[in-house]
């Protein structure tokens, strides 16, 4: 059944939905799984699991489900808690949604290379990076807030994440270093309306009659740190590397817009089709998540790569 808050929607907020060609629908979606990723080296029982969401979330009808379109997810009840099961505690699994796994498997990883996460806090897609690349790649990831670090480094310190990983607080726009890269992954600050969770406070927390100062009047900055971390990933990416641009949000003017803009700004990059076969809407050569089609939150995802 819709939940009639998501009827009730502002004037603002209904033209940003016609202006960015989102069906409204997307915000109308109440049972949403939420998904867990299977830590590799220390990993959960589902039957298990399942169990220990049971006799912690006696009053909702508990479910986990492989997801078929990416390997060690698991979606779960919604509206199930997992931060006091077993599991969880003994780092047997993390919470990520599946949309935010796809950034990282576009980067097309392999042994021996060198791996920066521009806008790496709170550390989930560098954990993931972690435990898909092996000991004889690299991975930096750089974020401005020491705080958002000390986070990021409490979960790889949780799930045994090599010691090896550099972690760098600065601010990635003014980064002055020689070091160049195979691979970059840049998911970008933004808006967050992408997802429900997030979109769920105007209704319960904010007032709808903040969306304008929330989401539409940050724009002008977004849209410049987005150009300007997209644009000094590309200067740190390798002749022949590539690198991923992600936000989760459905607005073109930092999704599309921003991918053009750098691209139209610079000679020596060019958008590639973003491969593999999930369950998403393609629009040019990117992808895009919903909760719609994809039953995940939104996430956009590009892939650039550099001449050689």
């Amino acid at each position: 059944m819709i939940d009639d808050v998501y009827l009730k929607f502002p004037v603002e907020f209904v033209q940003f939905l016609n202006e960015n060609q989102v069906d409204p629908a997307v915000f109308m979606q109440n049972d949403l799984p939420r998904f867990v990723r299977v830590n590799p080296k220390n990993p959960a029982d589902k039957a298990q699991f399942l169990q220990e969401l049971q006799q912690l979330n006696p009053e909702v009808q508990c479910s986990v489900e492989d997801l078929g379109w990416i390997k060690d997810f698991w979606a779960v009840s919604g509206e199930a808690k997992i931060v006091n099961t077993p599991s969880y505690i003994q780092g047997k699994i993390y919470g990520m949604d599946a949309s935010s796994a796809i950034p990282v498997l576009s980067l097309k990883l392999k042994p021996d290379i060198s791996v920066l996460d521009m806008c790496c806090a709170p550390g989930a897609k560098l954990l993931y990076l972690n435990d898909l690349l092996d000991e004889s790649s690299s991975i930096s990831g750089i974020d401005i807030s020491q705080d958002r670090l000390k986070v990021t480094r409490s979960l790889l310190k949780k799930y045994n994440a090599r010691n090896e990983i550099q972690l760098i607080c600065h601010d990635a726009l003014t980064w002055d270093t020689d070091l160049q890269f195979d691979r970059i992954l840049v998911d970008a600050e933004c808006t967050h309306e992408g997802s429900i969770k997030h979109m769920k406070k105007f209704t319960r927390q904010w007032g709808w009659e903040t969306f304008k100062k929330r989401v539409m009047d940050t724009h002008v900055e977004l849209e410049r740190l987005q150009r300007g971390l997209l644009n000094k990933g590309c200067d740190l990416l390798k002749p022949g590397g590539r690198i991923v641009y992600s936000t989760c949000s459905f607005c073109r003017c930092e999704n599309e817009d921003i991918v053009d803009f750098v691209v139209n700004s610079r000679n020596d990059m060019t958008v590639k089709v973003v491969e593999g076969e999930f369950p998403c809407k393609r629009d040019r050569s990117f992808m895009k998540f919903d909760p719609l089609i994809s039953r995940t939150g939104g996430q956009f995802v590009a892939v650039l790569k550099k001449a050689k």
